[in-house]
């Protein structure tokens, strides 16, 4: 949500990824802002080749899979850690 919520910058290691950070609650000019599955969906990448992990609320989890299978990922291809509240 937050830039302080980054903890890893691709500079850290050599791997091939795309590693493109996204905030939803703060405005930073070289940072993208919004929910990461609609600005997946936005870049037009080419999702049936993708894999997606995901961490988050279980409604963004289940909010991201929905659209982003339904937009080609292949279902086998989201992999995700829900968050959910413990009492």
């Amino acid at each position: 949500r937050y830039f302080k919520d980054l903890f890893w910058t691709p500079e850290n290691i050599d791997l091939k990824i795309n590693y493109s950070p996204v905030l939803s609650r703060e405005k930073i000019p070289t940072i993208e802002e919004g929910y990461i599955q609609q600005i997946l969906i936005n870049k037009n990448i080419e999702l049936r080749d993708s894999i997606v992990y995901a961490c988050g609320s279980n409604d963004m989890i289940k909010d991201s899979k929905n659209k982003l299978i339904a937009k080609g990922l292949p279902d086998n291809n989201f992999y995700s850690d829900a968050f959910v509240t413990s009492n």
